[in-house]
C-alpha cells in the first residue's frame, strides 16, 4: 500500500501502521513537506519483506532513508511518487510476508489474572528495546471461543472481567481447526466505567 495523505507528517507512522493492520500488507504513507517541495513517507512492514532493503533497492531515487527491518522512513521528489510506487509495489510481491514463530512464555488460562498482570508491568515500560513479554495458550478448542455477535471478533469471557479477545478472526476461518494455539499479550481495557483484563490475540496456529 502506497498513498499520500493530505495529513501533518507527524501521524503517517500511525496511519502506515493502522494500515498494515487491516491489510496485512507493507505500507508507506506520504506527506507533502512544503519546506523541501518533497514527500516524506513513513512505512511499516512484515518479516520477509525488509523496509531498509526495499529502500537500498530504491536509492537511486531517494534523497535520503534509514530505518530498520521491519519501520523506516524515507523521502522522495514528489514527482519520483509514481515510478516510487511501482517499484517498491513490486519489491514487495517478490518478497512474500513468511509467517513467522515468535517465542514466547507458555501459561494456562487461569494464569491470566491482575496479579500477573501487574508482576509483567513492573518490568516496563516496553518498546523497541525492551519489548513486552508474549504469551502462549496451547489446545484451546475452536468450539470453547465465543464471539461478538456479527461473529467476527473473539470475545471469550474466562472470568470475571477476564477475556480472551481477538478482533478481525471470525468464525469462519476457525471452522476447519480444533485445538488452537494462541500467541498474545495482557491488556487492560475499559468500556461503560468497567476495567476488564485481556488476553489479545496476536497470532492463531
Amino acid at each position: 500500500i502506497v498513498e499520500i495523505v493530505d495529513e501533518k507528517e507527524g501521524i503517517i507512522g500511525l496511519i502506515a501502521n493502522s494500515c498494515l493492520d487491516k491489510y496485512k500488507k507493507p505500507s508507506i504513507i506520504f506527506a507533502y513537506d512544503h519546506i523541501s517541495d518533497s514527500l516524506k513517507g513513513s512505512c511499516r512492514s512484515l518479516p520477509g519483506c525488509n523496509v531498509t532493503d526495499a529502500f537500498a533497492s530504491l536509492s537511486d531515487i531517494l534523497l535520503n532513508f534509514g530505518g530498520h527491518s521491519l519501520a523506516g522512513g524515507c523521502t522522495i521528489k514528489k514527482e519520483k511518487f509514481e515510478e516510487f510506487k511501482t517499484r517498491f509495489s513490486d519489491y514487495v510481491k517478490s518478497h512474500p510476508y513468511q509467517e513467522t514463530y515468535e517465542n514466547g512464555i507458555d501459561i494456562n488460562i487461569t494464569d491470566i489474572n491482575r496479579e500477573n498482570y501487574k508482576i509483567v508491568q513492573k518490568f516496563g515500560p516496553f518498546g523497541e528495546g525492551w519489548k513486552e513479554p508474549l504469551f502462549n495458550l496451547f489446545n484451546i478448542k475452536s468450539e470453547a471461543l465465543r464471539f461478538s455477535r456479527d461473529g467476527n471478533h473473539i470475545l471469550t469471557p474466562i472470568g470475571i472481567n477476564t477475556k480472551i479477545v481477538g478482533f478481525n478472526i471470525s468464525k469462519e476461518k476457525l471452522n476447519e481447526k480444533n485445538d488452537i494455539e494462541i500467541q498474545g499479550y495482557l491488556r487492560e481495557s475499559s468500556y461503560k466505567g468497567v476495567t476488564s483484563l485481556d488476553f489479545l490475540i496476536s497470532k492463531l496456529y
